[in-house]
């Protein structure tokens, strides 16, 4: 990056607040110890806004629906308590225990 700047820690430090707001308004920067770098100042990845999150989620929900439409809910029980119960057999079956 050409374009990044370079400034010394003691300056970085009188200057923090004015150097966060350039970093938050896009800005990167190194910061150097007796002119060697030590860290860098870069902006956060932005996080997607919620309402878009939101947005997917409800659409993974209606694709879930289409797909369980045809599943009865016993059905769909019988499985968790299969499930469950292969799930206490792996963790307390000394069959699959070697040091038992």
């Amino acid at each position: 990056m050409s374009d990044q700047r370079e400034i010394g820690i003691f300056d970085a430090k009188t200057r923090l607040s004015e150097l966060i707001s350039e970093v938050e308004a896009g800005a990167s920067m190194t910061l150097t110890r007796r002119g060697r770098p030590v860290a860098r100042l870069v902006p956060v990845p932005r996080l997607p806004e919620r309402s878009h999150a939101l947005k997917r989620l409800k659409a993974l929900g209606a694709e879930v629906r289409a797909i369980t439409r045809g599943i009865a809910a016993d059905e769909i029980s019988e499985w968790r308590k299969r499930d469950a119960v292969n799930a206490r057999r792996r963790r307390v079956d000394p069959a699959n225990c070697i040091s038992c």
